[in-house]
């Protein structure tokens, strides 16, 4: 039972931890850097995804707004006159 005993406590010593804040606390510092990195530049593209879809859903709610007014049947000197003091936002 001696020889179980030494295999049992080398293999606890032995035993690395691999929770991913471990590797990363034990990785070399060009691996911290790119992970860092990598980390940054996900952040920084789903920031932009973001934006750009509410932009994409402001700009076509206004174009149906737009598009509404402009077929309800009314003049089309009323329509730009309504048009007129609203602000400009362009199809970005």
């Amino acid at each position: 039972m001696h020889g179980i005993d030494i295999i049992q406590a080398s293999v606890a010593s032995s035993a690395t931890d691999f929770s991913l804040f471990s590797l990363f606390l034990q990785a070399h510092i060009v691996v911290k850097f790119v992970i860092f990195f990598l980390i940054s530049a996900s952040v920084w593209s789903w920031t932009i995804i973001i934006e750009k879809e509410a932009l994409l859903r402001r700009t076509s709610r206004l174009m149906n707004e737009f598009e509404e007014g402009f077929w309800a049947g009314r003049s089309l000197e009323e329509f730009y006159r309504s048009l007129i003091h609203k602000p400009s936002y362009g199809m970005c």
